[in-house]
């Protein structure tokens, strides 16, 4: 299949079948893709209109999603408290809004190809 589809066969009819009830029957259809990779802006940098739309959208979602993106690591596994952390996105967060810097994330989609 694709990046997104099912990684095994095997295991997939294994658990599959052990759900099923006597009679019960699966049934899987797979569709022509690919995968398209994109570089999504981060912030309202790109000259692109579309691209400096979506980048506003990539710093808002990163803006305000970085605490749950960092919390499980930073205290659960380096051991920070929480002020600690706060201090660090706070200064993190500082870095995203400024205009030289140019960033983005590799971002793949899956297209159904006609």
């Amino acid at each position: 299949m694709n990046g997104f589809g099912v990684r095994s066969w095997p295991h997939f009819y294994h658990e599959a079948f052990l759900c099923l009830k006597p009679g019960g029957w699966v049934e899987n259809q797979e569709f022509n893709c690919q995968i398209l990779e994109y570089k999504m802006p981060i912030g309202p940098w790109p000259k692109n209109p579309m691209l400096k739309e979506a980048g506003k959208f990539g710093l808002l979602a990163l803006h305000t999603g970085v605490y749950g993106m960092s919390v499980k690591l930073f205290r659960d596994v380096l051991g920070w408290s929480e002020d600690q952390l706060q201090v660090f996105l706070a200064a993190f967060r500082k870095e995203l809004m400024k205009k030289s810097i140019h960033s983005y994330w590799p971002t793949c989609v899956d297209a159904l190809v006609l």
